[in-house]
């Protein structure tokens, strides 16, 4: 709403409510120990409102003032029913393929309960967790520039954000306090932002400091722990930018920026959730923050008369410590219990240059040319032969694993268009080499390269399109993820109705050799990942474009 000449007023609202249902089933088997059959099934619905205001108000050519808030609210009741299944698996090590579950004498070894106890077999589980969430945020701020080449602004923004969840769990039908839990959250947080544009032409600098105190109150209880804490931060985040135009058309470009993360503060608390009786997580009260740099340096240019664009990007980040999960297994229950913990900081080098020159009205050159070096910590998964204690522990004289990554990757295209054809032909090459310091049998180099071609042909009322593009990939520890695809797709469209209608008929993967399978390995851990698409089928689709039309 254009009030006047020199106010704006700005409103929004929406609502959105969602019904939902799901089940799921999982196999998991950890070999020779353990194998549990996990069936779930879920009903739940979400109600969401949010709405948002803006007011600016421009006092003259020098001035602006302007206010902003925002609301959201979500309501939420999830229902989770949950079958599970232990039993012991032959171990394939053993004579005869005894299950692991015996001990050397042949007593029989316990299996883990709901509760990491002796027991095993069967449960069904059940939970209720209604859930509710509030934030409202209120903003002001005004700019005026003091001098000429001297912008100043400040703004203030308060938030506040309440959440509150509660979960009322039962195991065989019987109440079960261990699992059962109310989390209550709120926070309050003050925001001051001093933000300034000096303009030494042709440098400009553009200075920000951010202030925030915040006060966090967190209240959780499950089972026999009752604990509310209260943090109050004051934090504060620098960032500066900077540009200088060396030329007409080149232009350098400076960013700095700090920041500070948080640990959530319900995992600072010291809990345990035996949940999942065979992956137990634990809260660590002695989490610290993360403080991050991040440096980024651009220079971008462009030579008309050679049709020459470049442009490159450095960028660098650290941090001085990060949290990461560490894990311990015991072998004779085959429980995994999971923590947070901090680690060593990590440290990130990037490096970019892109090329894009045109050979007259047809032809067209393009590279896109990458080098990242990343530097990160892990705790290796500790083996403890006797049960944990119910806090604690978690961590302590683990293998902290250091990852080394160098990626490269450099994509080439060459391009051709005409009116009524279109190609186009690509090479790209992308190796990563994978260092581990505390487990080098995971070194490698994993080579990811792809070669392809596509062309477009336009005739009459007919596009047609093809692609043939060769996946190549090397050295994954994971042999099965060494192949080669070779994926062709293809397609037909028919303008119709004075071109505002298209008809198409797609092929896609025409030899059916697309598989969706990858793998992400860290310093921690190795993933690999199956999902299963329809690839491989013939599609028909039809669309129609309105016109707006213009009013009398």
């Amino acid at each position: 709403w254009d009030i006047d000449s020199l106010n704006t007023l700005l409103l929004e609202a929406n609502a959105d409510f969602t019904d939902k249902r799901s089940n799921g089933y999982t196999d998991m088997e950890q070999e020779g120990l353990l194998r549990q059959l996990t069936n779930r099934h879920g009903e739940g619905h979400e109600f969401k409102f949010n709405t948002e205001g803006t007011w600016y108000h421009f006092m003259n050519n020098d001035a602006e003032l302007g206010a902003s808030f925002r609301i959201n609210y979500t309501n939420s009741k999830d229902r989770q029913w949950t079958d599970r299944e232990i039993s012991p698996t032959p171990d394939p090590s053993r004579e005869g393929g005894e299950t692991s579950g015996l001990n050397e004498d042949n007593s029989t070894q316990p299996l883990p309960s709901l509760t990491g106890g002796v027991g095993g077999g069967s449960f069904s589980q059940y939970s209720i967790t209604p859930s509710t969430s509030f934030s409202a945020t209120a903003e002001g701020h005004y700019k005026q520039w003091l001098l000429k080449r001297w912008l100043m602004g400040v703004e203030y923004s308060f938030d506040y954000k309440r959440n509150r969840s509660h979960q009322d769990f039962e195991t065989d039908g019987t109440p079960d306090a261990a699992n059962s839990y109310i989390d209550h959250n709120d926070l309050w947080r003050h925001t001051v932002n001093l933000s300034s544009t000096i303009d030494l032409s042709p440098v400009k600098l553009m200075p920000r400091l951010s202030t925030k105190w915040q006060r966090e109150y967190q209240n959780y209880q499950r089972g026999l722990l009752d604990t509310t804490a209260t943090r109050r931060r004051l934090l504060l985040e620098p960032s500066l930018r900077a540009t200088w135009k060396i030329a007409k058309t080149i232009g350098l470009e400076l960013n700095y920026n700090y920041s500070t993360s948080q640990p959530s503060l319900i995992s600072t608390l010291a809990y345990r959730d035996q949940t999942d009786p065979l992956y137990i997580t634990e809260g660590n009260p002695d989490l610290k923050d993360t403080h991050t740099n991040n440096f980024q340096l651009n220079l971008n240019t462009v030579l008309a008369k050679q049709q020459l664009s470049l442009s490159a990007t450095i960028d660098y980040k650290f941090s001085d410590r990060e949290t990461r999960t560490a894990l311990t297994y015991q072998p004779s229950t085959g429980i995994y219990t999971s923590r947070p913990e901090n680690v060593r900081g990590s440290r990130y080098l990037n490096f970019r240059l892109n090329y894009d020159q045109g050979f007259g009205d047809i032809f067209r050159l393009q590279n896109d040319l990458r080098l990242a070096t990343e530097q990160n910590y892990a705790f290796l998964t500790q083996l403890i032969e006797t049960p944990l204690p119910n806090s604690g522990g978690v961590g302590e004289g683990a293998s902290l694993n250091r990852q080394h990554q160098l990626r490269t990757t450099d994509r080439l295209t060459l391009s051709a268009d005409w009116s009524w054809l279109k190609l186009s032909l690509y090479g790209e090459l992308s190796p990563n080499r994978l260092r581990y310091s505390e487990s080098p049998d995971q070194n490698t180099t994993v080579w990811t390269n792809n070669f392809g071609f596509r062309g477009e042909l336009t005739k009459g009322n007919f596009i047609f399109t093809t692609s043939l593009t060769e996946h190549m990939y090397s050295g994954y520890t994971v042999e099965s993820m060494n192949r080669n695809l070779l994926i062709w797709d293809a397609s037909v469209t028919w303008k119709i109705l004075k071109n505002k209608a298209r008809l198409t008929l797609e092929l896609d993967d025409i030899l059916n050799t697309a598989d969706y399978k990858w793998i992400s390995q860290s310093a921690s851990q190795q993933t690999v990942t199956f999902n299963d698409y329809r690839h491989h089928y013939i599609g028909l689709s039809f669309t129609y474009h309105l016109d707006a039309k213009k009013k009398e």
